[in-house]
């Protein structure tokens, strides 16, 4: 989050590819990752990366689901 604050995409963007090596279902990951693609300029793996945050997020059970707020909590 703090290299993405920074704009360093590049580096937002492989630490997040880290975190769903470990977790894919992160969706807010997934989303943060989507940004900093954008960030890139890189529209094909941003889109992939919002399309992978809505399938990570329906994934989850109605009970935990928490709704997308464009920030981490």
């Amino acid at each position: 989050m703090h290299l993405h604050g920074q704009g360093e995409h590049g580096g937002a963007a492989r630490e997040l590819q880290r975190a769903l090596f470990l977790d894919p279902d992160l969706a807010l990951a997934h989303y943060y990752l989507g940004r900093s693609f954008e960030g890139l300029k890189d529209v094909q793996r941003a889109r992939l990366a919002y399309r992978n945050a809505l399938e990570a997020y329906r994934r989850r059970p109605d009970g935990q689901r928490q709704a997308f707020l464009g920030y981490y909590p």
